[in-house]
């Protein structure tokens, strides 16, 4: 659905994510170990396709994104600025990329592999939190890992009238 809605002349990029900022959807909240000194932190994750960062104008700051669906790269997460802070007392997060993170209640290890801009999740009132981002793959774990939800939400940015679009949109959805 999604590559479909991306060939639409119209659209400059589309995603998916679980949870739209501002909006409704599901966040998780997971438990990860950072460094030898067993700290733990919990943070909201959330799980995106390679599309999400562009639709929405998240600026990518340090490594990389995600690549088309990979089932061999489960194990990669994208995370915000804040979270590099809160995870690793690195506030810029260029130095992050290539580190690990742990989930505590199964050891599964993460590597991060991208870093990007902060999103007001809950309310423009509020700071930004921090945020793990997991791709759209078939979770290693799926006992403790977040996986595809059934009410993944579709972002779309596109130029022009927005009845164009959505008309459009509508009719690959259906």
């Amino acid at each position: 659905m999604t590559e479909r809605v991306r060939q639409l002349p119209f659209v400059q990029s589309a995603g998916l994510t679980m949870k739209v900022p501002l909006g409704s959807g599901d966040t998780l909240e997971q438990t990860f170990q950072v460094g030898e000194q067993e700290r733990t932190h919990t943070l909201p994750v959330t799980v995106i396709d390679d599309g999400y960062f562009s639709a929405m104008s998240i600026p990518l700051l340090a490594g990389q994104g995600f690549r088309r669906i990979d089932l061999e790269r489960g194990t990669d997460v994208i995370i915000s600025q804040h979270a590099s802070a809160t995870l690793f007392g690195d506030p810029v997060g260029a130095a992050v990329v290539g580190k690990r993170l742990r989930l505590a209640s199964s050891g599964l290890a993460y590597t991060v592999i991208g870093i990007v801009g902060d999103v007001r999740e809950q309310s423009l009132a509020t700071q930004p939190a921090a945020m793990v981002y997991r791709p759209l793959v078939v979770p290693t774990d799926p006992i403790a890992e977040p996986a595809t939800r059934r009410n993944m939400a579709l972002v779309v940015r596109s130029s022009g009238s927005m009845d164009t679009p959505v008309s459009a949109i509508r009719r690959i959805v259906h």
